[in-house]
């Protein structure tokens, strides 16, 4: 750790971070002479990378007497910093050390349906889950870990954060997260980041805050990535935006948090469940664009593909499972009397609230664990993703066996899956009624995923003609079990082959 002093300012910082971790330095400094210190007094920097790229972050107030700025260096080496604080400007390096991360998600540089590591280029499948960090309205300013069990579903039951993270992302290999409570208190009944927002001020829950920097702290420290929601269910603020002030007010706090948790993040979120206007998504996405250091993508709901500052699909949707209405869905999503047809609006898309009843009434059942299993398995077969809803309403109860299912799928695609799969057309099957076949390819690979939508009758004597790009090995797999059930060699061309009898999905 290194420190310096000018004037009336102390910082302090780390003379090393991980490349694609996050460095973050503290500076001191009174406030008692500020009015707000959350507007009043911004923290800025010029942080050079090894490279000779220089990039403009912000810092944000942290607490009393205290200031920090976060940033995740993208590269290893080097970085040479200065920062400013009260007319002081206060100058240091640290050194970015390689440790093997993979980088932020950005999207495919070939098709614009798919996302890839930053630093690596592999693709990544995204199978996420909602679960946010939330105080309810009234509770006491406790200390943080008081509150860790807020949403902490495993199998109905509330458990700690660290246990949560093993059974989500380490058990069950989810690496998505969608933080996106922000709501009125009155909607919600918990508490928002914000006290307000507004042209005389800005103000923010501070034990709220910390929680949320302790759940992405944790979230980070278990490979799941962010998507952040900034104003959650909360439309009180689309009104009268030809009011320079409380357009300032709104971008400032937009400017908070990105200066807080954009290092943490690899996606934005605008709003959960509200009309967004183009005016709205102009002054907040578009501003929000301007200022993130990282360019990381932004989404909205309710979705709005349409609008140019949206680059990252978010449909709303998905408590139903019909695998007819779930293709239209991948392919064209409406809603309220707007359609946003895939082939207009090329750019990944995500189910930020996927489920599994058939009713949309809840709980377990005995369906529940081939429903979303071959919902996650299609999905990503029609180059979307899913976020699920854990625990409440019964949309997916995340028990052992489930856990098990989404780890098969998660070591499925993570075992050096070409990145350049794109949907096929060319696979069929014959020789019994009913199953259907998804199918991905590319100049090299070629995966296939056979649906009996009957789901109870066993699909037997199934013919599978298929264009083989390239001699080589084939497998069957079951996807419940992940049991390799056969293994052969095949040439290159068109080829014909008996599949292995199979209940509902292989």
């Amino acid at each position: 750790t290194s420190s310096a002093v000018s004037g009336a300012v102390a910082l302090t910082w780390p003379d090393e971070a991980p490349r694609y971790g996050v460095w973050e330095a503290t500076l001191d400094h009174e406030d008692s002479g500020y009015g707000n210190p959350f507007d009043d007094l911004w923290l800025t920097a010029r942080i050079t990378d090894p490279a000779g790229q220089s990039h403009d972050v912000d810092g944000y107030y942290h607490d009393t007497d205290t200031w920090k700025l976060r940033f995740a260096p993208d590269q290893a080496g080097t970085y040479q910093f200065s920062l400013s604080l009260a007319g002081e400007t206060l100058q240091g390096s640290f050194a970015s050390v390689e440790v093997g991360k993979r980088g932020f998600i950005r999207k495919h540089p070939t098709n614009p349906y798919r996302m890839v590591y930053e630093r690596t280029g592999a693709l990544f499948v995204l199978n996420g889950f909602n679960m946010d960090f939330l105080i309810r309205t009234g509770a006491s300013d406790d200390p943080v870990e008081a509150y860790l069990d807020g949403m902490g579903y495993v199998d109905r039951q509330l458990v700690g954060i660290d246990a949560y993270y093993q059974a989500f992302a380490t058990e069950a290999g989810l690496n998505a997260q969608r933080v996106f409570n922000n709501a009125q208190p009155s909607q919600q009944g918990f508490r928002p980041m914000y006290a307000s927002i507004d042209p005389g001020g800005n103000r923010y829950d501070l034990v709220l805050l910390k929680y949320k920097d302790h759940g992405l702290q944790k979230a980070r420290a278990h490979g799941v990535r962010i998507l952040f929601g900034l104003f959650g269910w909360d439309d009180t603020y689309h009104a009268n935006l030809g009011d320079a002030d409380r357009v300032a007010a709104i971008q400032r706090y937009v400017r908070y948090i990105n200066a807080r948790y954009g290092a943490y993040v690899d996606f934005w979120e605008i709003n959960n469940e509200c009309n967004n206007t183009s005016m709205w998504l102009d002054l907040t996405a578009g501003y929000l664009r301007g200022i993130d250091p990282y360019d990381h993508m932004i989404s909205t709901s309710w979705e709005r593909p349409d609008h140019p500052e949206i680059d990252l699909h978010a449909p709303h949707a998905g408590w139903q499972w019909n695998e007819a209405v779930w293709d239209q869905k991948a392919a064209d999503y409406a809603r309220d009397g707007a359609s946003y047809p895939r082939a207009d609006h090329p750019m990944p898309m995500v189910f930020t609230e996927a489920g599994n009843s058939l009713s949309g009434t809840g709980a377990w059942h005995q369906d529940t664990l081939d429903l979303t299993r071959t919902k996650l398995w299609v999905t990503y077969f029609r180059e979307s993703a899913n976020m699920w809803w854990p625990g409440q309403y019964g949309s997916v109860e995340f028990k052992p066996e489930l856990r098990r299912v989404f780890a098969v799928f998660a070591k499925f695609w993570d075992d050096n899956i070409d990145r350049d799969v794109q949907i096929g057309s060319g696979a069929s099957v014959s020789g019994a009624s009913g199953p259907r076949v998804y199918e991905l390819r590319s100049d090299s690979d070629v995966y296939c995923y056979l649906y009996n939508p009957s789901r109870t009758a066993t699909a037997t004597g199934v013919t599978l003609t298929l264009e083989v790009p390239e001699a080589g090995l084939a497998t069957w797999m079951n996807p419940t079990t992940g049991t390799i059930l056969d293994s052969f060699y095949l040439t290159a061309g068109s080829q014909q082959f008996v599949v292995p009898s199979f209940q509902m999905d292989i």
